[in-house]
């Protein structure tokens, strides 16, 4: 298998923070993000987890309702404007 890299950049403080929870976790920082990277791959997704938004108390709870099993499916892209904004948005 061909290996490259990948590089981005950090807050030194961060990187450092990192560091700390791999090396208390028994991985290198390469270890950990190559295996984010696989995951995600295998996933075809990323962990949402990972993301700002999540902290917003709203999409939290959101999140946390879909996964017990809760929210609301629709059959089309009409119901679900009508579910949104109480009419028809046609």
């Amino acid at each position: 298998m061909m290996q490259t890299t990948l590089s981005f950049r950090l807050d030194r403080r961060e990187r450092e923070a990192f560091a700390k929870l791999c090396a208390a976790n028994g991985v290198t920082p390469s270890e950990a993000l190559r295996e984010l990277v696989r995951g995600a791959v295998s996933e075809k997704m990323l962990p949402v987890a990972c993301f700002p938004w999540c902290e917003v108390p709203e999409t939290k709870a959101a999140m946390a309702e879909i996964e017990a099993g809760g929210g609301k499916t629709f059959t089309s892209v009409k119901a679900l404007m009508k579910d949104l904004y109480g009419k028809d948005e046609t």
